[in-house]
């Protein structure tokens, strides 16, 4: 930049340092060059406002004068280029940057300056878009539009936990720190607020895709899950099935033989809708295997056929001509009714025709890869959840659970 030659605006003094403020009207607004001598050569500086052109003439002034600079001093080339180029940093006042580098240095630690920058430049909140946490809860939920009701109410009523409390804030500006205190004071069991965070992993994941979030680690996934003791899935005995078989309203026993014995989960007998759920159209009464469309496996989205067991195609066989959906809706609901109210049981487990289903065929087949493919599942989910004490035989009893031939014959439901 050309250096200014004519009267001085203002002159900034400190001892025998003097600093020089000239002003220019260019481009219709004015400017303010700072000008002083150091190191044999003339620096100017411009500024936009008076007010920090004074500042730096002040600043600059007050170092030359205190660090002798307007005497003659004896400095070696490559010293003085590494202050030439401090200089050219600083913007002038490089006492001020060495500070900022010193304070920035104890945040560091061990980190160089080069890996800060560049966390900087990935981590800087300019460089996504900013949401909300309750306009990307509205976006996750046209996301999941289309998966089973029952799915989409379960991934709502979790998120929806977060909204409630976070729903006003920036989601990138939600801090680890924050997520667990809430996390650890939710309500309800641990195993239901595990549940919540894996969903809100999930929830969070997606806004990092969408860009409202930086590469790495969400913050949900930074937190550990509660500790929980490990349970075994709740089973019926082959005499409760038997019982709960014999009693169990007519119109709900393929629900409930289905489950037993071939291990549907409950949203892919009854769900809401007319193709969600399974149809006596997709069981094949001939070759002995019932079809589940991937838009029933709502997990997913895979079909597999399940092959039925022989006792499995006898609590059928009545209902063979019947067509549409093999179960009510609210079928789960109707039948744990039904059943406490009869006094078969005192509660209905969560998934517990499946779960019998499971390790009874576990039992009896010692196949982990068979179960699997029939359950719709992966081999590490069987071997996690459905590897219990029980016996060949207890498994092959199982699956000996017939009806009462006598009442049988004839019962065939139009």
């Amino acid at each position: 930049m050309s250096q200014k030659t004519g009267k001085p605006y203002k002159i900034i003094k400190d001892g025998s340092v003097s600093v020089r403020i000239y002003r220019n009207f260019m481009a219709g607004k004015f400017r303010f060059q700072v000008a002083w001598n150091e190191g044999g050569r003339t620096i100017a500086k411009t500024r936009t406002k008076e007010a920090d052109a004074i500042d730096l003439a002040e600043k600059v002034a007050a170092r030359l004068a205190d660090h002798g600079s307007a005497k003659k001093q004896v400095v070696s080339g490559r010293s003085y280029q590494a202050l030439r180029r401090l200089q050219d940093l600083a913007d002038g006042d490089v006492h001020a940057l060495l500070s900022e580098l010193e304070a920035a240095k104890k945040h560091l630690g061990q980190a160089n300056w080069i890996e800060a920058a560049r966390f900087w430049k990935m981590h800087a909140p300019e460089n996504f878009k900013e949401r909300m946490v309750s306009e990307v809860f509205e976006e996750y939920m046209e996301l999941i539009a289309d998966k089973p009701q029952k799915a989409r109410s379960g991934i709502r009523s979790k998120v929806k936990k977060f909204t409630d409390r976070f729903g006003g804030e920036l989601i990138g500006l939600v801090t680890t720190k924050d997520f667990e205190k809430w996390f650890r004071q939710l309500p309800g069991t641990k195993n239901y607020a595990n549940k919540v965070r894996a969903e809100l992993v999930t929830f969070f994941r997606k806004a990092q895709v969408w860009g409202y979030l930086p590469e790495g680690e969400v913050v949900p996934a930074k937190i550990a899950p509660h500790r929980l003791e490990k349970k075994e899935p709740a089973i019926f005995s082959v005499e409760k099935a038997q019982e709960v078989l014999g009693k169990v309203r007519d119109d709900c026993v393929p629900y409930v033989a289905i489950g037993l014995f071939a291990g549907l989960r409950p949203f892919e007998l009854a769900c809401p809708g007319e193709t969600r759920s399974l149809r006596w159209e997709d069981i094949d009464f001939e070759k002995g295997y019932i079809k589940v469309r991937a838009e029933v496996d709502g997990k997913n989205r895979i079909a597999r056929w399940v092959k039925m067991s022989a006792n499995l195609m006898e609590w059928l066989l009545p209902y063979r001509k019947l067509e549409g959906k093999v179960a009510m809706t609210r079928a789960a609901v109707i039948v744990s009714k039904d059943l406490r109210d009869k006094g078969v049981i005192k509660d209905w487990p969560c998934d517990v025709m499946r779960h019998s289903f499971c390790s009874y065929l576990l039992a009896k087949e010692q196949n982990i890869g068979l179960v699997a493919e029939q359950a719709g599942n992966s081999p590490e989910m069987i071997r996690k959840h459905y590897r219990r004490p029980l016996t060949q035989e207890e498994g092959e009893a199982w699956f000996e659970i017939r009806p009462d031939h006598g009442e049988a014959e004839g019962a065939e439901v139009a």
